[in-house]
This record gives C-alpha cells, sequence and structure tokens, in this order.
C-alpha cells in the first residue's frame, strides 16, 4: 500500500491533482449533507406511491 505523502512533498503536477482531488471530495460531502429538495422528494413519493399505476401522471 502506498504511503501518503504531504501536499508539499510532491511534485508540482502531483500537487495540483492532490488539491484538486482534496477540493473535490471536500464539495462532494458538504452537498451530500444538504437536506433533499422539495421537488425531489414530491417526486420520489409519487413514485413510491403510484399503486401498480405502469404509467405516468397525465396533465
Amino acid at each position: 500500500m502506498p504511503v501518503s505523502r504531504p501536499a508539499a512533498s510532491l511534485e508540482p503536477e502531483h500537487r495540483d491533482e492532490h488539491w484538486v482531488a482534496t477540493h473535490v471530495r471536500r464539495a462532494y460531502s458538504e452537498i451530500a449533507r444538504e437536506p433533499l429538495p422539495d421537488t425531489f422528494r414530491s417526486l420520489l413519493h409519487k413514485l413510491t406511491h403510484r399503486n401498480g399505476d405502469q404509467g405516468g401522471e397525465t396533465s
């Protein structure tokens, strides 16, 4: 298993990759903690309570 080194000890191109990976993980974890928007919650409710109806709702 590779040993993790601090970002400062990495070569410049690897520091950039490390920086991007760190910030993507941070952003994803922040988004994952946000509550589900009401529109998605409503859609999920409709999909789970269709009572066997195979078609979509009509307007």
